[in-house]
């Protein structure tokens, strides 16, 4: 089990990666695509110019609430898992993962830099 301090690398459950995914990209695009259909569909019909932007926005921006709405849900519902423990701050015999090695080294440099 992982314990404060331990250097851990953590996953989204698949399903909840998808239906984040699908809620971000395909929703609001789906909407503003179909919206801006059928906003043609009506223009041409009623002869009315201009409200096949205006119905695209309309749809986009509403596709947009509504994800935002379900994502954090989502967010509130879903927590990230540890799926492996790549060093023990315990063990100090323990060479450092170069994972661990990495992001210590990035961090060091950014301090030299200012």
């Amino acid at each position: 089990h992982a314990r404060t301090g331990d250097t851990v690398t953590v996953e989204l459950a698949g399903t909840s990666y998808a239906k984040a995914c699908f809620y971000t990209f395909i929703v609001p695009v789906a909407a503003l695509i179909v919206s801006a259909y059928l906003g043609d569909v009506v223009s041409d019909k009623a002869g009315i110019e201009g409200l096949t932007v205006v119905a695209g926005l309309t749809g986009l921006v509403t596709a947009i609430v509504y994800s935002l709405k379900k994502i954090r849900k989502l967010d509130s519902t879903v927590h990230m898992e540890v799926i492996k423990i790549i060093s023990d701050r315990f063990d100090q015999n323990r060479p450092a993962s170069q994972e661990e090695h990495d992001y210590l080294s990035a961090f060091s440099r950014q301090g030299q830099s200012r």
